[in-house]
This record gives structure tokens, C-alpha cells and sequence, in this order.
């Protein structure tokens, strides 16, 4: 049936722009020019579907197009792109439906005189690559600054976990012992041929069981209590450490500063006392992940405020919570070095420091402000006075 369609010029091998007959989107006869654009001959398309040779993007945007054609729905033509061997070509697309079955397609080459509307696109398409390389980079620069300060506390945090560790190493030891204790006693007693109630009071007495059974108890609930803790350390770690997905779930603020606490309670402890002050606020829609390590954030720079006032005795940090009709609060206040007026200005800025060479990223606060700010579209503020402190306050949104 297709060569009736030649016959009657309706295809014809001559026209200056390419030709094209598709029968159920497959190519069924092409002319010289169509070829000559695609660099191709006539084994390479023949009976093969006219996306074939097209990117996704453009195979999509051809597929709707055509599907219009069908319908009886669009009469104008489509502007293309496709990358061959002799280059990038600019196409202008048009078809008619002949049947329900058959389109007839002229595709005219306008690479040269749209040189600009090609760039644009090249210059998108590598806009588009640029910006997606920047948001891995982003992102790793951010799981880079969160591990950094792991890394930072990682001693701090063995020695809270060798604390319980230690003690419950200590209580085996001694349930090892009263076990043997017991057992030697056990074997006394099976050796005897006859035992009567003095007897066995004498034994008891001579092994201190009764000091045993009532120690035991204890033994066993300190075991279990220094568990716990290690358990509750390594499993706040975990969650800390976590790598930082998008997703967005509900946030207890509350929560995540106490986990927070945990990761670096040798970080602080022998420099400042926390006090907090939780109130009853709703959960929010947050990246949990990215909210714990803005409080650590500060939590570690208000340390390191105290450390360099050279006080006499401990710090004070207070982290206070609660709420309004729009924001969920946190302000976390110490009364360390304080921040100048002039760097006051510049504190959010990427590797901007006051720390000694070594000590940080310079990236912690700028960090801190884009997870606020930017991402969870939040506010953060900043009251200094030198010599006295500062005081941070974070708003995040409440789910509307």
C-alpha cells in the first residue's frame, strides 16, 4: 500500500526537504535527504520506530506531537534536536495524517540559520550539568562538614563509651568470681555424705553467700544500665551520622537536641554546664538529620566560645524551646568570648573564622544558615556582646 503513496506523489524522492512515511510510528519509507540529515542509510531505519534515533527528551516531545497529529488536534510544526556523527542538527518537524494508520512527515533541516536557538539549548543542556555537578558537590560538602565534626568528637565519644564499658567489664569480672565461689561451694557440699543446718549455715557463711546473692541484684541492673548507655550513645551516633537524604519527615526538636547532648557530652562537660529548658512544642516537617547537625553547630561553638574566655570555672550553656503561632524556637545562649561588631556581620559568611589555624572549617555557621534558612525556610538570629556572650535563635516553620 505504500508504494500507492509514491505513486501518487504524495512521497517522492526528489524534494529538497526530507520525507518520511510512518506506518504505526515506524519508518516505511524515507527519501535521499532524509539520509543525507541523518547520515544514515536506508538498513539503519527501515521498519524501525522514528524515535529510535532522538534522545529521550526530544523522543518525548516528538511522541506528543505526533500523537496530536493523530487525534486531528495540531496542524504546526515541532522544532527538534538530534546528534549525529556529522554533528548537532536543528530540525523543524511537520506531519500530516494520511489514515488512521499513516502520517506522512517533511523534516527540513535549520541547523544554520537557527545557530542561535542551538546554542541556547547546548548552553542549557550544559547549564543543566553544571548545576547538577554543584548539587553533589553541595551535598557532599555538607555530609563532609557533619562528618568533620564527628571526627572532632570521636575521642570524646570512645571515652563515653569506655566509661560504662568499664564498669560493666568490672561487674563480669566479679559475677565470674561469685560463680566460682558458688560452684567450689557446690562441690563441697556434693562431696559430703550427709548435711544437716549447721552444717550448711557454716558453709554459707565461710563463702559469703549471702553477701553474694544480695550483691548479685545489683551487679546485674549496674550490667544493664551501662549497657544502655552505650546502647543509647552508638545509637544516637548512628542517627547523626546518617547520610542526608532530602526527604523531609516530622521532627521532634526536643529530641534531637537531647541526641545531640549524648553525641557530645565530652565535648562540653568539662567546660561548661547545659542547661535546657524544653517546652511542650509540636513535631515539624524536617530533615532531622540536617536540624541536629545545626544544633551541634552551635552547640560545639558556644564550647569553644567558653574555652577561650579562660574562666575560672565552667561555662554555661542554656538551650531553651518553645513556641508561637508560626515557629517552632531554639535558642541556645552561652556566656563565652562573645562575637565583635564587625564580625558580627560576617559570622554566616563560607570559611569565615575567628578560631585558630586547625580548629574548624570556617563553613559550620554557613552551613548552619543554609539548612535554616534556605532549606527549611526558616529564620536565624544572632545577639552578641562581646566578653559577656551569644545567643542564637533558630524559628523553623510549623506544618501548616
Amino acid at each position: 500500500m505504500y508504494e500507492k503513496y509514491i505513486k501518487d506523489n504524495i512521497v517522492i524522492d526528489i524534494l529538497p526537504s526530507a520525507v518520511l512515511l510512518l506506518a504505526d510510528e515506524k519508518i516505511k519509507y524515507a527519501n535521499k535527504k532524509f539520509y543525507e540529515i541523518f547520515d544514515c542509510e536506508p538498513k539503519d531505519i527501515e521498519n524501525k520506530s522514528v524515535y529510535d534515533s532522538l534522545d529521550k527528551e526530544n523522543a518525548n516531545r516528538l511522541k506528543s506531537f505526533i500523537n496530536e497529529i493523530k487525534e486531528g488536534v495540531k496542524n504546526d510544526f515541532i522544532e527538534i534536536f538530534i546528534t549525529r556523527k556529522n554533528g548537532i542538527k536543528y530540525i523543524e518537524f511537520d506531519a500530516r495524517k494520511i489514515d488512521k494508520l499513516n502520517i506522512v512527515c517533511t523534516l527540513k533541516d535549520v541547523t544554520y540559520s537557527s545557530d542561535v536557538e542551538l546554542e541556547n539549548i547546548t548552553n542549557k543542556s550544559a547549564l543543566k550539568n553544571i548545576t547538577n555537578k554543584l548539587k553533589l558537590t553541595h551535598d557532599l560538602l555538607l555530609d563532609q562538614e557533619k562528618m568533620a565534626n564527628i571526627g572532632q568528637l570521636a575521642t570524646g565519644i570512645v571515652h563515653e563509651i569506655f566509661n560504662p564499658l568499664g564498669f560493666v567489664i568490672s561487674n563480669l569480672d566479679t559475677l565470674k568470681t561469685y560463680f566460682e565461689e558458688m560452684l567450689t561451694m557446690y562441690k563441697e557440699l556434693n562431696r559430703l555424705d550427709s548435711i544437716d543446718k549447721e552444717m550448711l549455715e557454716e558453709k554459707f557463711k565461710s563463702h559469703d553467700l549471702e553477701f553474694i546473692l544480695s550483691d548479685v541484684s545489683d551487679l546485674f541492673s549496674d550490667v544493664n544500665e551501662g549497657i544502655q548507655r552505650i546502647n543509647n550513645i552508638i545509637d544516637n551516633l548512628k542517627r547523626f551520622s546518617r547520610k542526608q537524604e532530602d526527604e523531609l519527615l516530622e521532627y521532634d526538636i526536643n529530641e534531637g537536641i537531647k541526641s545531640t547532648l549524648v553525641i557530645a557530652k565530652n565535648e562540653y562537660k568539662y567546660f561548661a554546664n547545659v542547661k535546657t529548658d524544653f517546652k511542650n512544642v509540636p513535631n515539624i516537617v524536617a530533615n532531622g538529620s540536617k536540624l541536629n547537625q545545626v544544633i551541634l553547630n552551635l552547640l560545639i561553638n558556644a564550647v569553644h566560645a567558653i574555652k577561650y574566655k579562660n574562666l575560672e570555672k565552667k561555662g554555661l550553656i542554656t538551650i531553651k524551646t518553645f513556641s508561637d503561632d508560626d515557629f517552632v524556637i531554639c535558642k541556645i545562649k552561652d556566656n563565652g568570648i562573645g562575637i565583635s561588631k564587625e564580625n558580627l556581620e560576617k559570622i554566616f559568611n563560607p570559611f569565615f573564622t575567628t578560631k585558630p589555624i586547625g580548629i574548624g572549617t570556617g563553613l559550620g555557621l554557613s552551613i548552619t544558615h543554609e539548612i535554616v534558612v534556605v532549606q527549611h525556610k526558616g529564620e536565624i538570629n544572632v545577639e552578641s556582646t562581646l566578653g559577656k556572650g551569644t545567643e542564637f535563635t533558630i524559628k523553623l516553620p510549623k506544618v501548616k
